[in-house]
């Protein structure tokens, strides 16, 4: 039997398979094709004409935060400015809160440039702000794409990581909508996709190693705090083991096992994962199995 560790690229795959490995587990890999496909609803034109069209509701407020960001963007373009500073002048007056991960941003740079371990500033900062940080690059690199693509279309031009060229007076602007397909076809809007095709690879680890190596995974949890599961997996099976009192009817152990109690909640399992684990417990000779009854071996 086993546990669903994770679904990764094939890069960091091999990261946890090694790391599963030094701690003693082994480990099964599928490898997969995943297709993802995202919809999309936008507008696009002339600001001017836009805004005639839609002078109140949805668009008209979406508008509106377009337009600001165009005046915006015409404040810091120059001609012959470097892209990054522009990206780096624009995105401070759009988005002023990415201000806040300046000193994580500081630490990481100086943790690369010194070759430091990245599990190091991981627990000097917590890998909450991490996260956050994270998602907010991943925030502004997607809206930056875009956003470069609608200043190509009002005749910016990129050379040698410059851009040139000034935006005109009434720009094409291009902008999505999350609203239902019967909302976007009331308000007019233009529809496109995007498909995303990856290699995905999933990893599982060994149940019974999970349980035969629990003090190796607890030094890898404090390191890499993300294979905690593979611990919680061990508790319960050490759980179920000393339930197991003498000779015991099957039916009766599932039934006090379904529901295990802990002081911070309760975890529950269906007849059928129970039922799994014991097989794997038998299958590994830590428990005996015969005529509807269980004990430990």
């Amino acid at each position: 039997m086993r546990i669903y560790v994770g679904t990764f690229n094939e890069e960091r795959a091999n990261v946890v398979v090694e790391d599963l490995k030094n701690a003693g587990v082994r480990t099964e890999l599928r490898h997969a094709l995943d297709v993802d496909i995202k919809s999309y609803y936008f507008a696009q034109g002339k600001l001017s004409e836009l805004r005639d069209k839609h002078k109140k509701g949805k668009i008209a407020k979406v508008l509106e935060e377009v337009s600001e960001h165009m005046e915006k963007a015409k404040s810091v373009l120059e001609d012959g400015i470097g892209i990054r500073d522009f990206e780096e002048k624009f995105l401070d007056l759009i988005m002023p809160e990415r201000k806040k991960y300046e000193e994580i941003k500081k630490s990481l740079k100086e943790t690369v440039e010194k070759g430091e371990e990245f599990d190091k500033i991981v627990e000097e900062i917590g890998i909450d702000k991490i996260n956050e940080f994270f998602n907010q690059i991943m925030e502004e690199a997607d809206f930056m794409r875009y956003f470069h693509s609608v200043l190509e279309k009002n005749g910016i031009k990129y050379e040698n990581e410059k851009m040139y060229g000034s935006l005109p007076a009434d720009p094409f602007v291009k902008f999505y909508i999350d609203v239902s397909s019967r909302e976007a076809e009331e308000l007019g809007l233009e529809y496109e996709f995007e498909a995303f095709i990856n290699k995905n690879v999933d990893v599982y680890a060994n149940l019974v190693d999970v349980l035969y190596e629990t003090k190796k995974l607890e030094k890898l949890c404090e390191k890499k705090p993300e294979f905690a599961d593979l611990l919680f997996m061990a508790d319960i099976m050490a759980t179920m083991i000393n339930k197991i009192k003498g000779k015991m009817d099957i039916d009766e152990l599932i039934e006090e096992i379904e529901t295990i109690k802990e002081k911070e909640g309760e975890i529950h399992l269906t007849k059928e994962a129970i039922n799994e684990i014991l097989k794997a417990l038998e299958k590994a000779e830590v428990i005996k199995i015969k005529k509807g009854k269980v004990m430990r071996k």
